[in-house]
């Protein structure tokens, strides 16, 4: 009743806030009312207002937007039994996590000893094929060093034997000075014995001209060998030159491809290492999911510098 009443106020004075003169002026004539007493019955208005805002408000809320509780009629002994249910079904959960995860390791185990496994074979194929064209060329290479040594030592033996035409063409000449001058004393001394002498003279010019002509011969055979034996020293020069190249090549080949066993050694050290890792959280997350009286205490693999005791936070 009291609300209605409220409302017929406000509906009848329109707004609070704004003045309504037909109010004043419906007052009798004989009654005036001052500045003062106007602004009370403002007032008044304004604060009737205001309580009958407050109690529509009051009564909205306590009959439209009243909402019920919902009332469970749930037992204790069910609570329990699904309590009991959903922690079976934790551990039935539980179990089969970790045994899809032990099957997932292995699974990848098997697939890492699988790629190294592979791995291996291509790099073994690999460095003996390597192997195989080092071992040819290295052959192919001592051959021809040992073709070159032969022709070297038949050249120095051709060398040996015009040297020693050489010392018998020096010495030819020594008796043909030592004749020419016996003939020329024996000229002076015995003019009788001129025909025997110019006939001895004359043959042993014929021989001088030959053995002339034959040296001459001789040294350009000689210097034709000197020639061959200069290119032939050139060519032993670059063989050895290649030679020592693809020596070099391939200490450094095999160099190349022991870091490469090195560095292939530390990766799999590493990836031992972050397994044991990951294996150890592993662990530790499958405690955190258990309950905190079946946490057993262990010690860390790997990364000993991230080991920190069990008790203490990640």
């Amino acid at each position: 009743m009291m609300v209605q009443r409220l409302l017929f106020w406000l509906v009848l004075l329109q707004c609070p806030s704004s003045p309504n003169p037909n109010l004043v002026l419906s007052l009798p004539d004989p009654f005036c009312l001052g500045p003062h007493g106007i602004e009370v019955l403002w007032k008044l208005l304004i604060l009737t207002a205001f309580l009958g805002t407050c109690a529509f408000l009051i009564y909205l809320w306590r009959t439209i937007l009243a909402i019920k509780p919902r009332q469970y009629e749930v037992t204790l002994d069910q609570i329990k039994m699904k309590i009991n249910n959903l922690k079976n079904e934790n551990r039935d959960l539980e179990k089969n996590i970790a045994s899809w995860e032990e099957k997932a390791r292995e699974a990848k185990k098997q697939a890492e000893t699988k790629r190294e496994h592979k791995r291996s074979l291509a790099g073994v194929r690999k460095l003996k094929a390597q192997d195989a064209l080092a071992d040819q060329e290295l052959r192919a290479l001592t051959s021809k060093n040992q073709e070159l040594k032969e022709r070297k030592t038949f050249l120095e033996d051709q060398c040996n034997a015009l040297s020693s035409k050489e010392a018998e063409l020096n010495l030819l000449k020594k008796k043909l000075d030592m004749v020419v001058e016996f003939s020329e004393n024996r000229k002076l001394t015995a003019e009788e014995k001129l025909e025997e002498k110019l006939y001895e003279l004359n043959a042993t010019k014929n021989e001088l001209l030959a053995a002339d002509k034959y040296l001459k011969v001789t040294e350009e055979e000689m210097e034709k060998y000197r020639q061959e034996v200069e290119e032939m020293r050139e060519e032993l020069q670059e063989s050895n030159l290649t030679f020592n190249h693809k020596i070099a090549v391939q200490e450094r080949n095999a160099l190349a491809n022991w870091m490469k066993a090195r560095y292939w050694e530390a990766r799999i050290m590493q990836q031992s290492r972050e397994n044991a890792y990951l294996k150890y959280r592993l662990r530790m997350m499958q405690r955190e999911m258990l309950p905190v009286g079946s946490v057993r205490r262990e010690l860390m693999p790997g990364r000993p510098e991230s080991q920190k005791p069990v008790w203490q936070g990640h």
